[in-house]
This record gives structure tokens, C-alpha cells and sequence, in this order.
């Protein structure tokens, strides 16, 4: 995935998250180098060069041989400037030509707003650290607001359907409510914060 295949804004995060981790990470990509491209760089020229220097366009038969003979695979995908390389276990040039290679089995791979990483064999995509801290005090900061105002703060989050960030979603929600009950305020409507689970589902 490329930027001309990426026409708009959140439709495509959340594919591009998607891919990440449902057809790539949960698969055995678990290695990965991410950054961004400079500013008036030639996106399609790096494409070019990544995908000929790391065979990333191998066809699933090629990568399945490579994969029976102890050979890496590797894929290249970008979000706009935002570019991420990720290979499986095994032998390629990736391993000797990246300098910082990243595990997201250590560390998370972190898209835009999400922290996306693989924990106990499972694919945990989550707000980031710092997303999920701003948020939480920005909700704090309008808890004892009317609670029409603050539900519909609630409603207006746009964050991706997966069972970590329903459970962070919570957490802020239950933290505001605990403050307006100190307060004497009434209470806010949890179907503010229902949503259906995206499938499948991560850990």
C-alpha cells in the first residue's frame, strides 16, 4: 500500500492499521524499521528502490518457498510521508542493510494515533501512550460540563473498533464518571461509548 492507493483521511488509517496488523504482523512480521520520508522527497522513487533492493513485491508462492527454506519475507507499506519495512524470521540482506531493527514483540510499532505491537502470540492494536494521556485529560478537563456535551465528546472519538481501545475507551470514560459523582453531577449514558467489535479480533 502506497500513497496513490490512500485518497483520503481516516478511511485510510485505519485500512493502512489494518493491513499492518491483521495481514501483516499477526502473520510472523514481526521485525520492522518505520520513519518518514523528507519533506519534497520523491515518494515513488523510494517505493521503487525498497521493493526492488527487498524483493517486498514476491508473489505469495515466492514467499511461501522462502519461507520453507528459512528465508525471510519482507513487505514495504506507506501512509502518505509515513513508510514502514517489516520481515519475518529468517535470513535477507534487510537483517545487515537496516541499522535500528525493531521487534514488535518489545517494542510497538507505533501509526499515526495507534500503538500496534504483538503480545502473547496475539495482535494488540491500541491508542499510543501519549494519544491516550492527552485524551484522558483533555475528557477531565470537561467532566463537570453539561453531560450532553461530554457524551457527545465521547461519541465524536474516532478511534478503530478493536477490543484494546474499547477497554482504554472505558477506562477514560469510568475516570470522568467517577469525577462527576464526586462532583453530585448526574450520571453519563454508557451508550455513548458502545461499539461493535471489528473482526477478527485482536488481543
Amino acid at each position: 500500500m502506497t500513497a496513490p492507493d490512500l485518497a483520503c483521511n481516516y478511511p485510510l488509517i485505519a485500512r493502512f492499521v489494518r493491513k499492518v496488523a491483521v495481514d501483516y504482523m499477526r502473520f510472523g512480521y514481526v521485525f520492522y524499521v518505520s520513519g518518514m520520508l523528507p519533506p519534497n522527497h520523491d515518494a515513488t522513487k523510494t517505493d521503487a528502490k525498497i521493493t526492488k533492493e527487498y524483493g517486498t513485491g514476491a508473489s505469495r508462492w515466492v514467499r511461501c518457498r522462502r519461507k520453507k527454506q528459512g528465508l525471510a519475507n519482507v513487505i514495504y507499506l506507506r501512509h502518505g510521508a509515513f513508510f514502514v519495512i517489516m520481515a519475518t524470521p529468517g535470513e535477507h540482506p534487510f537483517f545487515q542493510k537496516e541499522g535500528r531493527i525493531e521487534d514488535c514483540r518489545k517494542r510497538p510499532l507505533l501509526v499515526d494515533q495507534y500503538s500496534i505491537s504483538l503480545r502473547d502470540g496475539k495482535v494488540s492494536v491500541r491508542i499510543s501512550t501519549y494519544e491516550y494521556k492527552r485524551v484522558k485529560n483533555e475528557f477531565l478537563a470537561i467532566a463537570l460540563h453539561p453531560a450532553k456535551k461530554v457524551e457527545a465528546k465521547f461519541r465524536s472519538l474516532p478511534w478503530l473498533k478493536y477490543t484494546p481501545i474499547r477497554k482504554q475507551k472505558a477506562d477514560i470514560f469510568k475516570a470522568v464518571s467517577k469525577k462527576r459523582r464526586k462532583a453530585g453531577l448526574s450520571h453519563l449514558s454508557f451508550d455513548c461509548i458502545m461499539w461493535k467489535t471489528s473482526k477478527p479480533k485482536t488481543g
